[in-house]
């Protein structure tokens, strides 16, 4: 997780999945429905290859997309 000095909020969560879904996402969904505004992006970093989105702000990434350039 990483705070700015305006309060805002990025949080990451890691599994060992290559099929990523909502379930995934479950502490970034409470974190994000606690500090409201503040919550700015969540990922999921996943072993698969697609990314897609899990709800309002919650996103499921690769791995791969971490180092990627496109």
């Amino acid at each position: 997780m990483e705070e700015r000095r305006t309060g805002e909020i990025a949080a990451i969560e890691i599994k060992l999945s290559s099929t990523p879904n909502r379930k995934h996402a479950k502490h970034l969904m409470w974190l994000r429905d606690k500090i409201g505004d503040r919550f700015k992006l969540g990922l999921v970093v996943h072993t698969g290859d697609n990314t897609l989105s899990l709800g309002d702000r919650i996103w499921a990434v690769p791995v791969s997309a971490l180092w990627r350039s496109d």
